[in-house]
């Protein structure tokens, strides 16, 4: 069997991903927002800061309509989205306050754990990893 890096690549970026969004969901059920998930917090984190729509949504994160309606219903009902009719068909999707302090923590969180990872890495080395995987992403682009 062809041993193949891409491979490892593909497992090892799961995992952390998986783990950093493990991480991110724990401290803000610690911080008070008990109802967010990794699926919710996944799904807010493909959102722009201004204003979505459904159909951008669900090609960004690659999920059919009904997935981001139910979602997004979901969320509204939380209290982190909010939808206001638009001109035409769609309804405009977007962060309410409490969704906009929502994310803020998760930028807070975030650079805590960017902290904790440089301790281990360096700062160069969490720079060079970051770097390294735009890079990766950049020519598997190109090849699509």
């Amino acid at each position: 069997m062809v041993d193949s890096l891409t491979l490892r690549l593909t497992l090892g970026s799961a995992t952390v991903r998986d783990r950093i969004c493990d991480y991110v969901v724990v401290e803000l059920q610690s911080c008070g927002y008990e109802d967010i998930t990794p699926a919710l917090l996944g799904f807010l984190g493909g959102l722009d800061c201004g204003t979505n729509y459904a159909s951008a949504i669900a090609r960004n994160l690659n999920v059919s309509r009904q997935r981001v309606a139910r979602m997004v219903s979901e969320l509204c009902q939380a209290g982190y989205l909010q939808q206001d009719a638009a001109d035409g068909r769609q309804k405009a999707i977007l962060f309410t306050q409490e969704g906009e302090e929502l994310m803020a923590e998760v930028r807070r969180i975030l650079a805590r754990l960017d902290k904790a990872i440089e301790k281990e890495t360096g700062r160069q080395g969490l720079n060079a990893t970051v770097e390294s995987l735009e890079r990766i992403a950049a020519v598997l682009e190109q090849k699509l």
